[in-house]
C-alpha cells in the first residue's frame, strides 16, 4: 500500500497561520483526501496542527469487487462532500 501523501502551502506574513496543508491516505478501497489542516505557530514556541473546519473525500470503488456484485457503476469514482 502506498504512503500517505502531504501537500503544504506555505505562507509568509499571516500572523500565527504558517501554512495549509492536505492529507491523502491511500487504502485498499480508494483514497480518503483531507484538504486544509492549519499549521499554526505563535511566536518562538512550537508550531502545531489544527483539524480542517472543512473536508473532502474521494473514494474509489474496486472495480472487481463492483462487477462481482453486479453493479453497473463498477470502476466509476464517487464524490465526497465539500462544504467550502
Amino acid at each position: 500500500m502506498k504512503k500517505p501523501l502531504v501537500a503544504i502551502k506555505l505562507f509568509e506574513n499571516c500572523g500565527d497561520l504558517k501554512a495549509f496543508a492536505d492529507l491523502t491516505i491511500p487504502t485498499k478501497y480508494g483514497e480518503i483526501t483531507i484538504h486544509r489542516f492549519k499549521v499554526l505557530q505563535a511566536g518562538k514556541k512550537r508550531p502545531w496542527v489544527a483539524f480542517p473546519q472543512i473536508s473532502y473525500s474521494k473514494i474509489v470503488r474496486n472495480p472487481l469487487l463492483a462487477a462481482l456484485a453486479g453493479s453497473k457503476d463498477a470502476g466509476k469514482e464517487d464524490q465526497g462532500l465539500d462544504t467550502r
